[in-house]
């Protein structure tokens, strides 16, 4: 019974990850948030958290600002990450 329990939890966390691979911010919303952290870390600090979350493209270039929901999930999530990982 406890492998199967491991199993579904497994198989949640994997769908949870797939959905969040599906859906989007706004660019607006995200160049916001870049902008902040930048003001908060600096130029430098954001760039190197950016490099860290294999997201090299939007170094100098964040995302226009328009409500196009073109920014993932996954990316926030991993600029997030690589925040708590630099500090």
């Amino acid at each position: 019974m406890q492998d199967g329990l491991w199993f579904d939890q497994r198989r949640c966390a994997l769908e949870e990850a797939s959905v969040a691979r599906e859906k989007y911010y706004s660019n607006k919303l995200a160049r916001l948030y870049l902008t902040a952290m930048e003001d908060i870390m600096g130029g430098n600090g954001m760039a190197a958290a950016l490099r860290l979350a294999n997201l090299e493209h939007l170094v100098g270039s964040y995302p226009p600002d328009t409500p196009d929901r073109d920014f993932s999930f996954e990316n926030f999530a991993a600029i997030n990450q690589a925040i708590v990982e630099r500090n």
